[in-house]
């Protein structure tokens, strides 16, 4: 059991790392890839790969709505900066890596209980 707690600046390394940001996108896209369009399939396998259990039904029904609005804000993004490529399933792929990397930060995940 660790005894100590992250310090700040250990905290804003995790959550503003650049490698932090390239796993949670990894993870994101073999989620899509393993489920594609099974929104609830892809939160349930984040959920075994990052915490090993599954989510409570809150925690799915948080997750799933916070996707949507993630979703719609990063496709505005994408429309605002005029991107080529297509919106919709980058503004999935980017919101399931937001919530990917929020995971990844979690307290569950880093520490040993």
């Amino acid at each position: 059991e660790r005894r100590q707690s992250t310090v700040v600046v250990q905290a804003l390394q995790l959550m503003n790392s650049e490698l932090m940001r390239s796993h949670a996108s990894y993870l994101a896209g073999r989620l899509m890839d393993r489920a594609p369009g099974d929104t609830e399939k892809q939160v349930e396998d984040l959920y075994l790969r990052v915490l090993t259990r599954y989510p409570r039904i809150d925690e799915k029904q948080r997750i799933l709505a916070s996707l949507d609005t993630l979703s719609e804000e990063w496709k505005a993004h994408l429309e605002q900066k005029n991107e080529a490529g297509p919106r919709g399933p980058t503004a999935q792929w980017s919101a399931l890596s937001s919530v990917a990397l929020t995971l990844l930060n979690s307290a569950e995940f880093l520490y040993i209980d």
